[in-house]
């Protein structure tokens, strides 16, 4: 492998049973999901606490920090492995529930834009398999 890293993500499905997801821009990541739909979440830094991390994405990736949302809790914690980018390590998954769905709120901080997508849509959309997995699991298990 060539590389491990440790990964803070967010799964947030509203009360419509709708998933927030960040759109890569067309260059990012490189490969088959360049320009694709992926969780909130990045790269914990040297010396973060994956918590402080997934805030910190949170903040980066949609412009809102932990006031915005009622609920915070790890949701799943596992080893992970993506064969294309032979990339792999620990990944923190959080989830949150927030009050109002209005994506007026969110202010755009990187990637290309961000969208609600009904979880009968999460299998048609490009998604890197991993979430994919992480999506589908915490619809499952909070039916």
């Amino acid at each position: 492998m060539k590389e491990q890293n440790i990964t803070a993500a967010l799964i947030y499905i509203n009360s419509l049973d709708e998933l927030l997801l960040q759109k890569k821009t067309n260059d990012y990541p490189p490969g088959p999901w360049a320009g694709g739909w992926f969780t909130i979440g990045g790269a914990v830094e040297r010396g973060e606490h994956s918590y402080e991390a997934m805030l910190r994405e949170v903040g980066e990736e949609l412009g809102v920090d932990e006031s915005h949302f009622k609920k915070i809790s790890l949701w799943l914690s596992e080893d992970y492995y993506v064969p294309f980018y032979d990339t792999g390590g620990k990944a923190y998954v959080f989830r949150m529930d927030r009050e109002n769905r209005n994506l007026d709120d969110f202010r755009i901080g990187e990637g290309a834009g961000i969208a609600y997508f009904h979880i009968s849509e999460i299998s048609s959309l490009k998604m890197l398999p991993l979430m994919r997995g992480w999506a589908n699991k915490f619809i499952e298990e909070t039916k």
